[in-house]
């Protein structure tokens, strides 16, 4: 067995909590061998352990071995410029890899969590609404029958999940719209089964009558699609600039009033993308794939198709994560304001545009702005709801 396989043997005894006691100490002697390169293949094995499925761990010594690693990295500053390229994975729940692609150098940081956290923000301040399309207003509690102006159930709220009955009266039409505020996430069943996940701060309109002669909805903000089969119906999603057709897909779609481009993920079936709704809609048409990601820019209205390896990352949002890939320091500020729902002033100019990759779960946001901290200094303050960073003097 050469030295590779062996590092990767320990590696996964270890993270899965079966290593012995001579199995960790082989597997340190490796890690702080001198002259070794073992780093780049440390990281790239600990990713593709299956960390979900494994056997308890003792998180003290998870971050031991996390550190021998890092401690392995010292060794190769030379690869940072290649190795700020990879996208790992996160090892422990108090633990955040970053990387800072605007520059030629890698910075990792591990914290533990605090027990005490200065802003807690994951109760929202108010609920979810839903306007109906008779124009009466209703929050959404955890247990609720939605009855419009004549007493008809148009859905039932259970679960943080809206089940919209079909309407029996073809006659009336008019546009319901759900919106969710900054700091949840709120799920939407069709009555053509199809299911939709919106992210905070997005809103959802659908007729009345949909599914009745036409499948159509039209969002501003993110959500996450699994479509419903029906040929005879096609689905249609129009995000005010662009619209995207399907037959029964699954897909992601970002579209905020403060986005620059509309972004589309394909992972499973196809869906046709087209930015003027017409009788030759179909001649236009961008067709795509599973496993790409379209983005389509407002202001020049083309879109352009690229591969998107790990097009699941679109998606982590439905799962309470945020798993960010060469995004700007500014996109992610806005991210963290509608998952928080607070208002972040940045007053650093040069932060805005440098570009991050990371990921982070169950982080309070002062955990997330001491880890960037750490890879580019700022200073910040927090009053309340409102955080403003400055420049590090």
């Amino acid at each position: 067995m050469n030295r590779r396989d062996k590092l990767e043997s320990l590696l996964e005894k270890y993270m899965r909590g079966n290593a012995d006691a001579e199995e960790v100490d082989q597997l340190m002697h490796i890690l702080q061998e001198k002259d070794n390169d073992v780093f780049p293949d440390a990281v790239r094995m600990v990713e593709f352990i299956d960390v979900e499925h494994r056997s308890a761990v003792d998180s003290g010594k998870r971050d031991e071995i996390l550190q021998k690693i890092l401690q392995a990295k010292k060794k190769h500053r030379s690869i940072a410029t290649v190795s700020r390229r990879k996208r790992f994975r996160l090892l422990t729940g108090a633990a955040v890899v970053l990387l800072l692609s605007l520059g030629t150098y890698t910075v990792y940081k591990s914290f533990t969590v605090a027990a005490e956290q200065e802003i807690d923000n994951t109760q929202a301040l108010e609920g979810v609404v839903i306007k109906l399309a008779s124009g009466e207003t209703r929050v959404l509690t955890e247990q609720q029958e939605i009855v419009n102006a004549t007493g008809d159930v148009i859905g039932v709220v259970a679960n943080e999940v809206l089940k919209v009955n079909a309407l029996k009266n073809a006659d009336y039409d008019g546009l319901n719209e759900i919106r969710v505020p900054y700091g949840r996430r709120f799920s939407v069943t069709l009555p053509d089964s199809t299911a939709i996940f919106l992210n905070s701060g997005s809103a959802l309109q659908y007729a009345s009558s949909f599914g009745i002669d036409s499948r159509s909805v039209t969002l501003i903000g993110e959500a996450y699609f699994e479509v419903a089969k029906d040929s005879s119906k096609p689905f249609t999603v129009r995000t005010g600039d662009l619209s995207i057709k399907v037959l029964g897909t699954h897909f992601n779609v970002h579209n905020y009033k403060s986005d620059k481009s509309v972004e589309t993920v394909l992972l499973e079936g196809k869906v046709a993308l087209y930015a003027d709704e017409g009788k030759d809609w179909e001649k236009e048409a961008v067709v795509m794939t599973p496993g790409t990601l379209a983005v389509f820019d407002k202001q020049e209205r083309d879109i352009e198709l690229r591969n998107e390896t790990n097009a699941f990352s679109h998606i982590a949002w439905i799962q309470g994560e945020m798993i960010f890939e060469k995004r700007t320091f500014c996109f992610i500020l806005q991210t963290l304001e509608r998952r928080f729902d607070v208002e972040i002033v940045n007053n650093n100019q040069k932060l805005s545009e440098a570009r991050f990759t990371a990921k982070f779960d169950k982080h309070s946001l002062q955990e997330i702005l001491e880890s960037f901290r750490q890879s580019f200094p700022f200073e910040y303050t927090i009053n309340n709801q409102r955080i403003i960073i400055n420049t590090q003097e």
